[in-house]
């Protein structure tokens, strides 16, 4: 079970680093296409993976010290 939820969380994190790098290539095509145009974040996304990145690590330390 211990392998399940870990391997679940990798690829949480996976996906999340991949949103990450996915936003970067929308900031980079913005600036190219739109100069002098500030580019608006997507707060949801982000507060939605703060969140799950937080269930993350206090999972990962729950399994650590237990």
């Amino acid at each position: 079970m211990r392998d399940i939820i870990l391997n679940a969380l990798l690829l949480g994190l996976l996906v999340a680093l991949a949103y990450a790098g996915y936003d970067l290539y929308r900031i980079w095509r913005h600036k190219k296409t739109h100069p002098g145009v500030p580019y608006v974040h997507n707060m949801k996304a982000y507060k939605a993976l703060n969140i799950y990145l937080i269930i993350c690590g206090v999972t990962a330390l729950y399994f650590r010290l237990s």
